[in-house]
């Protein structure tokens, strides 16, 4: 991981303290990669598609990396001394972030986590665990330029879940799965389900 994905991890991290204490001032989550040619962001929370220029492309990456926190004086900065090269004008940063904030207003870019005020509510409902999903794998052994999972460790530590703590999970959703049952003759087991999205050899898990 170098040393911009650290910093865009770190963001990230300090967002959700954020959310957890209640203070939530930046909670927004941005997808981009490229493919066949095009510049791809993502907007998870409004589910918004775009397909920017290079310069719209790299603003959205540095605001996202900088949590919110640097001003349009500071990006536009940043974007004349990569582009000022390829014959890009300061009028033309200025409209590329101008048009950045009109989508952010419009809740198409950078917008909120809705169920953020609602988290605390969920987790005081009395109910019981239906489903458990669980990330055994941490990483890839592919190196896809578009995987939202940035090939497979999240921006993250690679790693692979203990057996020990795959045990507890287990034991953690019978022991709170209430009178669920999985519909099989004996009915003595829960149901259990697999999900796998990242491919790994079996020699990984030796």
């Amino acid at each position: 991981m170098d040393e911009k994905q650290k910093q865009r991890a770190l963001n990230h991290q300090q967002a959700l303290i954020h959310l957890l204490k209640g203070r939530i001032e930046y909670f927004f989550m941005i997808h981009q990669y490229k493919l066949n040619g095009y510049n791809i962001v993502l907007d998870i929370n409004s589910g918004s598609i775009h397909v920017p220029d290079p310069l719209a492309y790299e603003a959205i990456r540095l605001i996202d990396e900088s949590g919110g926190q640097k001003s349009d004086a500071e990006i536009g900065r940043e974007l004349w001394e990569q582009f000022a090269s390829e014959g890009v004008t300061r009028e033309e940063i200025q409209e590329t972030l101008s048009d950045i904030s009109e989508l952010r207003a419009e809740g198409k870019l950078f917008s909120e986590e809705t169920f953020a005020d609602r988290a605390f509510d969920l987790k005081k409902r009395n109910t019981v665990i239906k489903a458990l999903c669980l990330l055994v794998a941490h990483t890839c052994n592919l190196n896809c330029s578009y995987c939202f999972a940035a090939q497979g460790n999240f921006h993250g530590q690679h790693g692979l879940m203990s057996f020990e703590t795959g045990k507890r999970a287990l034991d953690f959703l019978v022991e709170n799965s209430g009178m669920r049952r999985n519909p099989m003759p004996d009915r003595s087991r829960r149901k259990k389900t697999k999900i796998s999205a990242l491919p790994l050899p079996p020699t990984a898990w030796a």
